[in-house]
């Protein structure tokens, strides 16, 4: 068990976790389960909590790995725990203050400390070591609750593919993202539009009744689609009127 802020708390039994939330309803409180993953072929050992996020330590009966989930139980970091041979797993034990400070693992003849990163630096540190499918997976998990996260990653990830030519690979990319932000898409547009790829990314625009974007993000699409016109012509076909200023 460990608390994950002051109203929810995760458990853990074999290799299910379940986060609950405490809500009032009228002179009881009582827990509402409102996610659940299992993390596999594993025993989890311990559980703390990664700001938003939740850190696992578990074992396979082999070997002891540290592993970082999103609460919907996206995995987006593990590394394995070094321990000495003769160490069970079950006698290892997980500890933390909070999520800026150092996580502590002890066993029965040792003592490893673990600095969790800040998630922004460490996207950051994959997109220079172009691990970038590592890097869509850590913004699909926790971009959302990091400002700033998602949109770095996106386009960076883009930025090989745009400027050697391959929009469809490029394209394929920006599928991957489950979500992005309105200027993510803006600057995409430039990033494509500048490399002479403008009419692949218009049509990757998400339009109604999947999504719909402000207004400007279309307009500006269609004020750079000026020079392509049959790109422009295709995307009127089927763009509703009511998504861009007429």
């Amino acid at each position: 068990l460990t608390w994950l802020s002051d109203d929810e708390l995760a458990m853990s039994w074999g290799s299910l976790v379940k986060i609950a939330v405490f809500v009032t309803t009228g002179d009881l409180q009582i827990a509402e389960v409102r996610h659940q993953f299992n993390c596999g072929d594993v025993t989890i050992q311990g559980l703390m909590p990664l700001g938003r996020q939740l850190a696992a330590l578990e074992s396979d009966g082999r070997r002891t790995s540290l592993r970082f989930y999103s609460n919907s139980g996206d995995l987006f970091h593990a590394v394995e725990v070094p321990m000495s041979r003769g160490a069970f797993h079950s006698h290892l034990h997980l500890a933390a203050a909070a999520p800026h400070l150092p996580m502590y693992l002890t066993g029965p003849r040792e003592f490893l400390v673990f600095q969790v990163r800040d998630l922004l630096e460490y996207a950051v540190q994959l997109l220079e070591e172009k691990r970038f499918d590592e890097a869509i997976r850590l913004a699909n998990s926790v971009g959302h609750g990091i400002e700033g996260l998602g949109h770095i990653v996106c386009i960076k990830s883009l930025g090989p593919d745009v400027q050697e030519g391959n929009y469809e690979r490029a394209c394929q990319i920006l599928q991957r993202f489950r979500y992005m932000e309105p200027p993510t898409w803006q600057e995409s547009l430039v990033l494509f539009d500048r490399a002479g790829g403008l009419p692949h990314i218009a049509l990757q625009l998400p339009v109604p009744p999947k999504e719909t974007l402000p207004k400007e993000v279309y307009d500006e699409a269609l004020r750079r689609l000026i020079h392509y016109p049959s790109a422009l012509v295709a995307v009127l076909s089927y763009w509703p009127l009511t998504i861009f200023s007429v």
